[in-house]
């Protein structure tokens, strides 16, 4: 990411801290910060993170965002059942977003895997994607 940036013309610079949580609680001394986060919960819920994340004074917007105009796109979202409405105000968030830099996506692709046909187009469950050769339990 840093060198994709610096081709932008943005410098990034790369400070660990004992505790990220505690790091964005504190907003002091820093711009943006890379943390493991979906937007989507395994129940499917992205309205909670919409308003936790992203809409003024909620518990988790730790970077200030305060858009009335996003604000009320969220709360429309939250109360609409029509699933093509639900969907053009969920497009329009994003493009709220997008356009005032609120938020950036980092992707991280699947791990390959090697094993024999029988598991051919195994679906790997979302609460795996985190876990690959390297794992194992702490000591």
């Amino acid at each position: 990411m840093q060198s994709q940036l610096a081709q932008l013309g943005v410098t990034v610079q790369i400070r660990q801290v004992p505790d990220i949580q505690d790091a964005v609680e504190q907003p002091t001394g820093w711009q943006a910060s890379v943390r493991g986060n979906g937007f989507i919960s395994f129940g499917g819920d992205y309205i909670t993170p919409l308003v936790n994340y992203l809409r003024t004074g909620g518990p988790s917007n730790v970077t200030g965002v305060s858009d009335p105009a996003l604000d009320a796109l969220v709360d429309q979202v939250a109360v609409e059942l029509d699933a093509a409405a639900r969907d053009d105000l969920l497009r329009r968030i994003q493009q709220q977003v997008a356009d005032h830099g609120y938020l950036a996506y980092l992707g991280m692709r699947r791990p390959a895997v090697v094993a024999g046909p029988g598991w051919r187009a195994y679906p790997v469950p979302i609460s795996n994607l985190w876990v690959d050769a390297g794992t194992a339990p702490a000591s």
